[in-house]
C-alpha cells in the first residue's frame, strides 16, 4: 500500500536538502576557480552510475507493482519527453564542457533544461517515497550528491558569462527546484490513486535510464576518458543498488 502515513513535511525536507545540495557546485565559481574538463567529467560519471543505480531500483519496483506493459510505456512515455525536452531547449548542442563556447542565450536554454530534467527526477522521487520512505531518503541522499555533479555543469556555464558566486548558487538551486516541488507534489497525490504508483515509478525510471544514455554519460566520456568513466558508473551504480539492499 502507498505510504499515506507519512508526513508531506519530511518529504518536503528531504527533497529541498537535495536539491539545495546543488549550491557546493558554486563553490569553485566562487573562489575564481574553473572546474577541469577531467573533474567535470568524471562528476558526470558519478552522477551516471547513480542515475543508473535509481533507475534500475525504480523499474525493479514498477515490475513488482504492476504488469511489465504498464511499467515499460511509462517508461517508453517519459523517454519520448525527455527527448522532447532536448529538441525544445536544443540541449544536444550544448556542451557544458565547453562553457565559453555557450551563449547567454544558449546559457538559459541550458537552465530551463535543467530544470526539465529536474522535474523528471522529482517525479522519480516523489512515487519512490510514496512506496518506502526510507527507500525514498537513500535516493534523496543519492540525487543530492547526484544534483551536485551536474550543477557543476551548469555553475561552469554561468560563471564563464561572468555570473558571480552567490548569484551561481541561486540559479543552480533554482533550476533544480522542479525536482522538490514535483516530488511533493507526486507523494500527496499518488495515495488517491494508489493504482498508479507502477506507471509513475516506471516513468520516473525511463526518464533517468534516457537522461543518463542521450546527455551525462557522454558527458562524462568526453571529460573523464574512457577508463575512468567505466570505473566511476560501475562502481556508483553498484554502491547505490548495495546501498539499497542493506537497507532492505
Amino acid at each position: 500500500m502507498v505510504g499515506v502515513e507519512q508526513p508531506v513535511s519530511v518529504v518536503l525536507a528531504v527533497t529541498v536538502l537535495a536539491a539545495g545540495a546543488a549550491a557546493l557546485a558554486a563553490l569553485p565559481a566562487a573562489f575564481g576557480r574553473r572546474v577541469p574538463a577531467l573533474a567535470l567529467g568524471l562528476g558526470y560519471a558519478l552522477s551516471t552510475g547513480l542515475m543508473l543505480g535509481l533507475g534500475f531500483l525504480l523499474m525493479q519496483r514498477a515490475l513488482e507493482r504492476t504488469g511489465g506493459l504498464l511499467a515499460v510505456a511509462a517508461a517508453l512515455f517519459a523517454a519520448l519527453y525527455t527527448a522532447w525536452t532536448h529538441r525544445y531547449t536544443g540541449g544536444d548542442a550544448l556542451d557544458p564542457l565547453e562553457p565559453e563556447a555557450i551563449s547567454a542565450i544558449e546559457g538559459y536554454r541550458l537552465m530551463i533544461a535543467h530544470g526539465l530534467h529536474a522535474a523528471s527526477e522529482g517525479v522519480a522521487l516523489g512515487a519512490a517515497m510514496a512506496l518506502d520512505l526510507q527507500l525514498g531518503i537513500a535516493l534523496a541522499l543519492a540525487m543530492a550528491v547526484q544534483n551536485v555533479c551536474e550543477g557543476l555543469g551548469l555553475a561552469s556555464v554561468l560563471a564563464a558569462r561572468g555570473v558571480r558566486g552567490l548569484d551561481v548558487a541561486i540559479l543552480v538551486v533554482f533550476s533544480d527546484a522542479p525536482q522538490a516541488l514535483l516530488a511533493v507534489a507526486v507523494f500527496a497525490v499518488l495515495p488517491e490513486w494508489p493504482g498508479a504508483l507502477g506507471g509513475v515509478l516506471g516513468f520516473g525510471a525511463g526518464a533517468l535510464l534516457f537522461l543518463t544514455l542521450t546527455e551525462t554519460l557522454p558527458a562524462a566520456y568526453r571529460g573523464g576518458g574512457r577508463a575512468a568513466t567505466a570505473a566511476v558508473v560501475s562502481a556508483a551504480a553498484g554502491a547505490l543498488i548495495l546501498l539499497q539492499a542493506v537497507v532492505h
